[in-house]
């Protein structure tokens, strides 16, 4: 008995244009949620405040210091600068430099101008269309920076780590009198990384660096926003860097 050959026949079955297009959609919209994820995850605020050649800066006593870049002052609600202060500096202590936490607590912060000494006064004052003035905030200060906040993002608040408290300025004029402000929330600023030295920029908006008044006459203005930038650095004048 002979049995004939027969071919193999594959019966290829056509998906239905509505189906190509959804499974089309599906996985677009699967690559859009990996690129979206990938992207969410480079932005996440992780730093590491380092030396130069790369190690953590160690928690300790005394060692940070800050330098102001160019000028400083007060700004009013309109972006225009009515007090410029042309020299400062700062002092303090590294708290925390691991798991994507920075934190260090500000002692000390002066703030200078080109105007005359006051008596009583830690610096020459500052010069503005409103008079002249001695600008000194109410220490100490939290500088933090951690994964909870946007991208290269720091944030000051009034007070000792890990206070959340409002930042405080008293003004003095000898024109003018006393004026004494506080922030409308923490002060917010943008940090520069690697490979440039750590940097911090405060944002001149009434979100990031708003401050109302709270005591003083009539001639003091009654708002105005913050601007200023101001590097990091261990107390020998080295740059410290933010990774």
């Amino acid at each position: 008995m002979s049995f004939g050959h027969r071919k193999a026949v594959i019966h290829i079955k056509e998906i239905p244009m509505n189906k190509k297009l959804t499974i089309t959609c599906m996985a677009l919209t699967a690559l859009t949620a990996l690129v979206i994820g990938v992207a969410a995850a480079s932005a996440a605020n992780d730093p590491q405040l380092t030396t130069k050649e790369g190690a953590l800066v160690p928690v300790g006593t005394s060692n940070i210091q800050l330098t102001q870049i160019g000028e400083t002052g007060v700004l009013d609600t309109s972006g225009n600068t009515i007090l410029t202060c042309t020299s400062g500096t700062g002092a303090g202590s590294v708290l925390k430099n691991s798991a994507g936490t920075v934190e260090g607590e500000i002692t000390s912060l002066t703030v200078g101008g080109t105007g005359a000494k006051a008596s009583g006064e830690p610096a020459n004052e500052c010069t503005g269309s409103f008079g002249n003035f001695s600008m000194t905030p109410v220490l100490p200060l939290c500088l933090r920076s951690n994964p909870t906040m946007v991208a290269d993002e720091m944030q000051i608040s009034g007070g000792k780590c890990p206070s959340s408290g409002t930042v405080k300025y008293v003004a003095v004029s000898t024109t003018v009198g006393v004026c004494e402000y506080e922030s409308t929330g923490p002060l917010k600023l943008d940090f520069t990384t690697t490979p440039s030295d750590a940097q911090a920029t405060i944002r001149a908006t009434q979100a990031g660096s708003g401050i109302k008044l709270t005591k003083g006459g009539f001639l003091c203005p009654s708002s105005a926003m913050l601007r200023g930038t101001r590097t990091m650095e261990d107390t020998s004048g080295n740059p410290f860097f933010v990774s």
